[in-house]
């Protein structure tokens, strides 16, 4: 008996060794979320059904804000309790916070910061909070819409409108589809006020209608239920058939890419930038899935998050984990969930 007792506790042990063992062995030295922004209101109304929106169109709602904190704190809990990556309190030199110039998505990064680095954590003046609560503000970075070389100007318009025509609109999906509702169209531009003649009108109006029916709105009447639902399902398909073609992705997000890559390559020569944190949109993150050769087939949800994360094990190797709202990506030509470091450059250059 005591024989036995004694195999068991040596098992325990064993086990807890390997699996310590095992997570020491490697190590979180930097990570950079691209996070699509919170609930929004509309970007358009609906003649046929108007509502009032107390934020405005296109505008991060109170919803919103409340889950982008929590997703800040859950941020928190990673990097700061569990991976030890960031310090505890804010440090200028570890995070770099980078926003699209879009009120929602400003906001979105506010709301997440909170919940990093929530009240009480904020800097000191003799003693005392140097602002109420303990608050620490942190810098949003941005650019202005139409001059953003990062996350939203592609370096040839004209160029990427011919791409989404040859690879999207003349697609035999996309053809097959518009053919099988163009006999409702005539309906559903009466019923919403909105005229529409071809399948692409169907992506605003169905986010119009996702967002109605989600916060309980007044729906018009000459929809029933399931022609609201195939209006929504259809603009999300939309959505992503534009970005799912690689040179679509590589044009929208060739630029924001190359940034990845270089924070890669500064991070492994140790410099003191832990984090950076992008708020952006559902195109940001289809088109940069699409890029790396990882196209998804769901459409993006508010606060969808795509993580890089650069890892050194105890051989002083450096590889990167890639998840898409928590599920591993395997990049091509890498192997399971890790890419070395160098390979994960040359196969997203």
């Amino acid at each position: 008996m005591r024989s036995y007792l004694a195999s068991c506790v040596v098992f325990i042990v064993l086990i807890f060794c390997c699996a310590f063992t095992k997570k020491e062995d490697e190590k979180l030295i930097f990570a950079l979320d691209i996070v699509r922004h919170g609930d929004r209101t509309p970007l358009h109304g609906l003649p046929a059904a108007p509502a009032y929106w107390p934020e405005g169109l296109g505008q991060l709602t109170p919803e919103g804000m409340r889950a982008c904190y929590e997703f800040g704190v859950s941020l928190r809990k990673k990097y700061i309790e569990e991976k030890h990556l960031i310090s505890a309190k804010y440090h200028q030199d570890e995070i770099y916070v980078r926003s699209t110039d879009y009120d929602r998505t400003i906001q979105s990064a506010q709301s997440i910061l909170l919940g990093l680095f929530p009240m009480g954590t904020g800097p000191m003046l003799k003693g005392e909070s140097s602002l109420p609560n303990g608050f620490q503000p942190i810098p949003i970075h941005t650019a202005l819409q139409e001059q953003d070389p990062l996350l939203l100007k592609v370096d040839d318009s004209q160029q990427y409108e011919a791409l989404i025509k040859q690879h999207v609109y003349q697609s035999k999906q996309w053809l097959a589809l518009n053919a099988q509702l163009e006999d409702k169209y005539p309906t559903w531009s009466k019923a919403t006020g909105i005229d529409i003649k071809k399948l692409n009108t169907l992506s605003g109006l169905g986010d119009t209608l996702y967002i109605y029916r989600l916060h309980k709105m007044p729906l018009p009447q000459g929809l029933s239920q399931d022609d609201i639902s195939q209006i929504i399902k259809v603009s999300q398909w939309i959505m992503v058939e534009k970005y799912k073609h690689k040179v679509i992705g590589e044009a929208g997000s060739g630029k924001l890419k190359v940034i990845i890559n270089n924070y890669l390559r500064q991070a492994a020569s140790k410099t003191s930038l832990k984090y950076v944190l992008i708020l952006a949109h559902d195109s940001t993150l289809l088109s940069t899935l699409s890029a790396m050769g990882t196209p998804t087939h769901e459409y993006p949800q508010y606060n969808s998050d795509l993580n890089f994360s650069l890892y050194e094990n105890k051989n002083h190797d450096y590889y990167v984990k890639v998840t898409y709202n928590g599920k591993a990506l395997i990049i091509p030509n890498c192997k399971k969930h890790a890419c070395a470091l160098d390979q994960f450059l040359q196969r997203t250059a």
